[in-house]
């Protein structure tokens, strides 16, 4: 199989194992990805996998001609020296192998590019989770990730927490929900699924959801049609959701599958929430810049409201995994 899995993987009977060795942290210091450290943190203990921290700095000027500009080198030197007496404080006593990263310039660029420059498993970032024109606007640091990095992406959604309240994320997810369309991506998906849960003995939920025709609601007789048609192909993708799950994959894991007819995005979000899903695990398609941007893919769509951390996986032509 030819993929950018860049964990470390080991054949069983049916199931990939997943050993991730080596994980990436992408911190603005913000009290969002301050969220996210625990987590990434507990992730590298359990796996005992190094963790690259990496920090973007940011050294813009005011404006152009500002004083500031002319002094761009030494500003820079200062920033980078801050960045990394935080990052100490933060991780020194963490108890895991850990390196901090800057880099200059734009952040989802640049993380992508330490990421293939460290061979990591998999990048971990966090979001607010905003959507509408804000969005479009600003965008968001780990959404661009996702389209920019060929390594699989773990977002983390910015939590509304009490004071002296903790973040809830589950290092080790109970129940492990993948968005299944048939595509290579989503069999990827699967097998990252699949592996995450040998890991933490995770119960899977395999949910495919159909768009509705526009022909329901038409008149009588075209609805009627409709209604069969649909028909149909559930009882065509109910056999297909089962026939993906190995015998010997049964005798150790609880797999469930759903058929749900529905917008994609909307359906794995309600799932989540009304099953108390630890971990979303989605395949990524390419999309357009201009569609990313008014529409955005259904995985953009589920991390900005999944009610739980999203890893997204892709397949790349000409990649292939790295044999643990």
């Amino acid at each position: 199989m030819q993929a950018t899995i860049s964990a470390h993987l080991t054949e069983g009977e049916h199931t990939m194992r997943i050993k991730l060795e080596r994980i990436l942290f992408a911190t603005d210091f913000s009290q969002v990805s301050q969220q996210a450290m625990p987590y990434a943190v507990a992730l590298a203990r359990k796996f005992k996998a190094k963790l690259f921290v990496c920090h973007t700095l940011d050294a813009s000027a005011p404006g152009l001609y500002d004083a500031a500009f002319l002094v761009l080198p030494a500003r820079v030197k200062e920033l980078a020296q801050e960045a990394e007496k935080k990052l100490r404080a933060l991780f020194e006593d963490s108890g895991v192998e850990w390196e901090p990263v800057l880099v200059q310039g734009d952040a989802a660029l640049g993380i992508a590019d330490v990421a293939d420059e460290k061979d990591v498993d998999v990048i971990i970032a966090s979001t607010h989770g905003r959507s509408g024109l804000g969005r479009v606007l600003l965008g968001s640091v780990a959404e661009r990730l996702l389209h920019t990095s060929k390594k699989p992406v773990l977002i983390l959604r910015a939590q509304e927490l009490k004071p002296g309240q903790a973040p809830d994320y589950r290092v080790e997810p109970r129940r492990i929900l993948v968005g299944c369309d048939f595509s290579p991506d989503s069999h990827l998906a699967f097998e990252y699924a699949l592996s995450l849960a040998q890991e933490s003995q995770s119960e899977i939920h395999l949910l495919h959801a159909m768009e509705p025709t526009l022909y329901r609601h038409m008149d009588t007789t075209a609805g009627a049609l409709a209604a069969d048609l649909e028909r149909s192909i559930e009882s065509t993708v109910r056999s297909r959701l089962e026939a993906l799950v190995p015998d010997d994959v049964r005798a150790w894991c609880t797999v469930k599958t759903a058929f749900v007819s529905g917008y994609a995005y909307e359906e794995l979000t309600r799932y989540a929430k009304s099953r108390e899903i630890d971990l979303i695990v989605l395949g990524l398609r390419g999309h357009g810049l201009l569609d990313r941007m008014l529409i955005g893919s259904t995985t953009d769509r589920v991390v900005r409201r999944a009610p739980c951390p999203v890893l997204a996986v892709q397949e790349t032509k000409g990649s292939k995994p790295k044999q643990g």
